[in-house]
């Protein structure tokens, strides 16, 4: 996850939400860049935003696979159940990285 905010998303304001949303497993990574970095990302992604007047966001909800080389291989907007399409796409990038064994 990337912070849309990182004036007020903190180091430490970020390990509380990872906390706070039972976000433990190593397999996280909650990080915060710059307002013209995360602009960048979320175009790549197919991400939009924007800042409410309390200073919380509102988003899309979209969910990626990229390619080890950053190239989208497929994104959902699913969230309510499983996208099978989406869940081939993942399986097969993971098949493509994955090492073989002969």
């Amino acid at each position: 996850m990337v912070s849309f905010d990182a004036l007020r998303d903190t180091p430490e304001a970020l390990t509380a939400f990872k906390a706070e949303h039972h976000m433990q497993d190593t397999h996280w990574i909650i990080a915060r860049a710059s307002a013209s970095d995360v602009r960048a990302l979320a175009a790549a992604l197919g991400i939009r935003y924007r800042e409410l007047p309390d200073h919380t966001f509102n988003h899309s909800a979209v969910i990626s696979v990229t390619d080890s080389d950053g190239t989208v291989r497929a994104r959902t907007s699913e969230t309510t159940g499983p996208d099978d399409t989406f869940v081939a796409a993942v399986q097969a990038q993971i098949a493509a990285t994955s090492p073989r064994h002969p």
